[in-house]
């Protein structure tokens, strides 16, 4: 895919790009629609692997922020909006 052009990443799509949200994490990876899809890593701001997409292991406990390994969408508040687990499980937010 050919690298996003411009800073709005609502406007991404059918391309390969990078955002850095407010609280240091980054993801790096496919976009499409102005979302996170397909192949992409997110990465905590000390550089430790978040999640890679495909990679669905399960998440313990109510606080995502302590989640390692899991595969969510954001929404443009930086607002958990739906995340899958590896067993299946999803979680829709608002």
């Amino acid at each position: 895919l050919p690298e996003c052009e411009g800073t709005d990443y609502r406007q991404w799509t059918n391309c390969q790009g990078t955002m850095t949200l407010p609280d240091g994490n980054k993801y790096v990876g496919e976009w499409k629609d102005g979302q996170w899809h397909g192949q992409g890593t997110m990465t905590l701001p000390d550089g430790k692997l978040a999640w890679a997409e495909n990679q669905l292991p399960e998440c313990e406990g109510t606080d995502y922020r302590q989640w390692t390994n899991c595969q969510g969408t954001w929404n443009e508040n930086n607002i958990l909006t739906y995340m899958t687990w590896a067993n299946g499980q999803k979680y829709v937010g608002e």
